[in-house]
């Protein structure tokens, strides 16, 4: 059940995609937009473990029915490979342009491709 408060009703029912998802901020924002009645929280960062885990985590940590969580790996660190790897995350969010996606947070350290 989503908390009372202000903006406590903006997030209901968006889906949401955190690039830089798995720790720290980043999966703090996963959590609070889950608690706050996300339709759908999609994590991402370059180390596939890390995002398994962390989307594990969040399964486990916040059982909600109607919120889907998922992790999909992107690395955003390789310059040649940036436009493929952003078009892949997008098609997998999307499910191929099927699904729309409300919101992008980006919680990484470091801009891409540095």
């Amino acid at each position: 059940m989503p908390a009372n408060g202000k903006y406590a009703s903006k997030l209901v029912g968006i889906r949401v995609l955190v690039i830089g998802g798995t720790s720290g901020v980043g999966l703090v924002v996963a959590e609070a937009a889950m608690e706050l009645g996300a339709a759908a929280v999609v994590i991402s960062s370059s180390n596939a473990d890390r995002v398994n885990a962390a989307a594990s985590h969040l399964r486990t940590s916040y059982p909600v029915k109607n919120c889907s969580i998922r992790g999909v790996p992107c690395d955003l660190k390789q310059e040649e490979q940036l436009e493929p790897s952003i078009a892949t995350l997008f098609d997998a969010l999307t499910l191929n342009g099927t699904e729309k996606l409300d919101h992008i947070v980006f919680t990484v350290g470091r801009p891409p491709c540095t």
